[in-house]
């Protein structure tokens, strides 16, 4: 079967949509990844004349529920889609992280906190870890650590959420992310790329389709078992031009689909 559209650049304003304007987007893949693209471009586009967004995954591959790691980032990601993190938090199994464990990190025994946020406090317009380097210059063995809000509270267990209310406190610049289930995540975002408009496509991908000329690919190839009228008819093509394709590329690959090519089965 084969799925893919053209592509264009996109136009803006007023402007009179282009014949060879973009009408299809396939995105290969699920889990996380695969769901926050469709996620968000469902959420960024909106309703376009004449565009789908399909994406295509199979139940037969299956995916593992491990714990996600996350930077802060993934705050303006879920922002961008509107999403309620308490809403969020529930569904995914979340839980709160102000930074990562490096353990034996510079030898065995040795373990090393990147937090999320910052330290101490920037003072004469010099960031704070200048002063820290004069301290220990000076003889102050007092760690590094001491000075993150984010490596104390995360240690200790503890969290609490910006107070950005407060804008001369430490609480206000606390920075945060999460650890979730990413099998919970992807179902997550699926639902709300679905309820945009995104259709989803359970299919294998054998192959892809290019464009001989610009390299963009036209079209992925699966094996579901659709006859070729079934798939030919929704994209235009007739199903002699479909069939002569299917027998150039089970002989020659992709190459047999290069513009120009007049190979035939049983060409020398």
């Amino acid at each position: 079967m084969l799925l893919g559209g053209r592509r264009c650049r996109g136009t803006a304003g007023d402007r009179p949509l282009r014949a060879d304007r973009i009408r299809k987007v396939v995105i290969v893949g699920g889990g996380t990844a695969g769901w926050m693209t469709a996620a968000a471009m469902s959420q960024i586009l909106g309703e376009m004349p004449d565009l789908t967004i399909e994406l295509v995954e199979s139940d037969e591959i299956g995916t593992v529920g491990v714990g996600e790691a996350t930077i802060p980032q993934i705050n303006l990601f879920n922002a961008l889609l509107g999403i309620d993190e308490r809403d969020f938090v529930r569904f995914t199994n979340a839980t709160y992280k102000l930074g990562i464990e490096f353990r034996d990190w510079t030898r065995i025994g040795h373990s090393y906190v990147h937090p999320f946020g910052f330290y101490g406090l920037d003072m004469l317009g010099i960031e704070f870890h200048h002063h820290w380097l004069k301290g220990r210059m000076a003889g102050d063995p007092t760690p590094l650590d001491v000075y993150s809000l984010g490596v104390v509270a995360g240690l200790a267990g503890r969290f609490a959420h910006p107070a950005p209310d407060q804008p001369n406190s430490p609480l206000s610049r606390i920075a945060y992310a999460f650890q979730f289930d990413a099998s919970l995540y992807a179902r997550y975002l699926r639902q709300r790329a679905e309820a945009l408009g995104v259709r989803r496509r359970e299919g294998r991908i054998d192959d892809i389709v290019q464009n001989g000329e610009t390299g963009y690919v036209e079209a992925v190839v699966l094996s579901d078992g659709r006859s070729v009228s079934e798939v030919a008819e929704p994209w235009g093509v007739s199903r002699q031009s479909l069939h002569a394709w299917l027998r150039r590329y089970e002989d020659f690959g992709l190459a047999g689909l290069e513009p120009g090519s007049m190979t035939t089965r049983g060409s020398a």
